[in-house]
């Protein structure tokens, strides 16, 4: 639940498990940290201060979701296990965060049944367009090519939706296995080839 500064020593204490941090090849000020209570934070200083964006994530979730399945009028409800309870409030689930290696502002964060962009270090977010079936596993992982922001990997079950255009269109990579996608990784140097981490079931 504490993250260190091995230069300084340093130590925040954010009170939740610390699920996952990215540090930016561009600046050593610059990171972003999700914690295992499904909130989302950022540092400009080096961790001296975390800034929540939390709040934006959700609020573009249920913009995504309403605008897709409702009537003018409606009043959205989340579908059930798609919100967190944390405390007297709910939250939306993340998933995965995967960051664009050519800029560190366009983030991508998959939560149920949903991708996610921002192109502002999480300030602002607007939903992606796939074809992934609504009641499919969630989007369990995504990648960036180092070679180019438009091509994008996403992992949900099984399978593997590559798009090579900004996520305007995609195609479904079919992998020799049945095993659950946890994690893509792309080759910095060889940018055809990348690692998949699949469930040991």
């Amino acid at each position: 639940s504490s993250l260190l500064h091995s230069h300084s020593q340093r130590l925040k204490w954010f009170g939740y498990p610390l699920w996952k941090l990215v540090g930016s090849p561009f600046s050593s000020f610059e990171a972003y940290l999700v914690t295992g209570q499904d909130q989302f934070f950022k540092t400009f200083d080096g961790g001296d201060e975390w800034e929540n964006f939390t709040e934006n994530i959700s609020k573009a979730w249920i913009k995504t979701q309403a605008s897709n399945s409702m009537e003018p009028g409606d009043i959205f409800a989340p579908p059930a296990g798609y919100l967190r309870p944390v405390g007297p409030n709910l939250r939306i689930a993340l998933q995965t965060l995967a960051t664009d290696p050519n800029a560190f502002n366009i983030l991508y964060m998959g939560i149920p049944n949903t991708l996610l962009r921002s192109y502002d270090g999480g300030v602002s977010w607007s939903g992606v367009t796939t074809p992934i079936p609504p009641k499919e596993s969630p989007i369990a992982s995504a990648a960036i090519s180092p070679r180019s922001s438009a091509l994008i990997f996403v992992g949900t079950g099984s399978q593997i939706y590559k798009s090579a255009d900004n996520g305007v269109n995609w195609k479904i990579i079919n992998l020799p296995t049945k095993r659950k996608v946890k994690s893509i990784y792309i080759n910095p140097m060889q940018y055809e080839l990348f690692y998949l981490v699949a469930a040991s079931k």
